[in-house]
């Protein structure tokens, strides 16, 4: 019991530790700290003294690297990232029942709701982030913005919502839970109807001098002849800029500004708030599906 203790408060430190290295450290995770949380979830893996255990909780942080190493190339997760979710997992693989409502989990990963509740905190936090930051950086109004476009397709998506909601609520009256549903709704509106204003927040358009690894390159606001263009000029052209890319660009001296997301929302503390959220509910879209029955 007192080792069941000693991972959660693990889990807590460690997710506490990288959020505060994301948001001040301008998201670089000291190589130290990384390996050193990852051996001490791999001692913890160890202590379970069971074999089997051992074993899942070894191809669970295997199965993480592996496809979070994917995310990577493809450049929604950072290497930091995913190192962090695997040291997660290995501290804790498993929750048999969430803290409040004593839930069952059914034997899920707890790594898995962690992400899954991560990327609805991500839906939240990712418009509240960058409209705050729009407002204060530009001058234009926001509205201003919306094109009708943008404007028809989050119509679009309400309704859509809407129905969905609706259809739950006939179906089975209506439950608290269906809350997180709305909040989601309503969100995924705000993101898709200020889309412009949120991307233009996020990128800085920039040289390959002011280019850091692991930063990525706004392709959608590179028109397709340009970027067939850079590919070929370019051996490691792609989304994820990686120091291969800066080499090659500083050696044939390329002096274009490339838009470039900087300053990302650190998504640690996204894992952070995910990490709360399971240990306190479980797999949000679990915990929904149990509250509705």
């Amino acid at each position: 019991m007192e080792l069941y203790f000693l991972r959660i408060i693990s889990l807590v430190i460690i997710g506490f530790i990288y959020l505060i290295f994301d948001i001040f450290n301008k998201r670089n995770i000291p190589s130290l700290a990384v390996y050193s949380f990852l051996g001490y979830g791999v001692l913890l893996t160890l202590l379970y003294l069971n074999l089997h255990t051992i074993i899942t909780s070894s191809l669970i942080a295997v199965a993480i690297i592996s496809f979070g190493y994917i995310l990577y190339k493809i450049g929604i997760l950072g290497l930091g990232d995913i190192f962090e979710l695997a040291s997660l997992s290995l501290i804790f693989p498993f929750l048999k029942n969430s803290f409040f409502y004593n839930m069952p989990q059914f034997n899920i990963p707890f790594i898995v709701s962690v992400l899954l509740n991560s990327g609805l905190v991500a839906i939240v936090l990712i418009p509240i982030f960058y409209l705050i930051k729009y407002k204060i950086n530009i001058k234009k109004p926001i509205l201003k913005s919306v094109t009708k476009k943008q404007a028809l397709k989050a119509g679009l998506i309400a309704i859509s919502y809407f129905a969905f909601i609706m259809f739950l609520v006939i179906l089975f009256g209506f439950k608290t839970s269906f809350l997180i549903i709305i909040l989601i709704a309503i969100f995924s509106v705000i993101m898709i109807l200020f889309e412009m204003p949120i991307t233009n927040t996020m990128i800085s358009y920039v040289n390959v001098n002011a280019f850091e690894e692991d930063e990525l390159i706004a392709m959608n606001l590179i028109n397709d002849q340009e970027a067939r263009n850079l590919k070929k000029k370019f051996k490691h052209f792609n989304r994820l800029i990686t120091k291969q890319l800066i080499k090659e660009m500083k050696q044939k001296h390329f002096k274009e500004k490339l838009p470039v997301y900087k300053e990302p929302i650190p998504f640690a503390s996204m894992i952070f708030l995910g990490l709360v959220l399971g240990l306190g509910f479980g797999n949000i879209f679990l915990f929904i599906f149990l509250v509705i029955h």
